[in-house]
């Protein structure tokens, strides 16, 4: 894995992430945060169904979980408010040492998630993505994940 050399633009070509969100305009905005870190292998799943799918596989490995709060848990179901805390659910059931981070329309605490990011124009969520990133990773090079 490699670090994300402070924040450069440097491709990090080893960093996955796996991005749960349905919003497609809100995925764009962070897809353009988590490409300016030169972080390129970004799996984007619209429910927790389609997601768990992707952790099944185990030739799959992901250093980063990004996932809303609210958002379908089958396919083709409705949005729905406990759908990011089922992904941080079963990741933990799993026994899977992923970083959960949160970034969600609502200002909220997550129990389990490694943080909580409050997406909003009035803030600058973008920074706070970025660090977060940073953090978690580290964090993965010393628990070597």
């Amino acid at each position: 894995m490699k670090i994300l050399d402070g924040f450069t633009g440097e491709k990090n070509n080893d960093m996955r992430i796996l991005h749960f969100e349905d919003n497609t305009t809100k995925y764009m905005a962070i897809h353009s945060v988590v490409q300016s870190l030169g972080i390129e292998d970004i799996t984007w799943v619209e429910s927790v169904e389609e997601g768990l799918e992707h952790l099944k596989d185990t030739t799959s490995s992901y250093d980063v979980i990004l996932s809303d709060m609210h958002f379908p848990i089958t396919k083709w179901g409705k949005p729905e408010w406990e759908a990011g805390d089922r992904v941080i659910q079963e990741v933990k059931k799993r026994g899977l040492e992923i970083p959960v981070i949160i970034i969600s329309s609502a200002q909220m605490r997550v129990d389990g998630a490694y943080a909580a990011i409050w997406y909003s124009d009035s803030r600058d969520w973008e920074s706070e993505l970025r660090k977060c990133l940073q953090s978690a990773i580290d964090l993965a090079v010393r628990l070597d994940i």
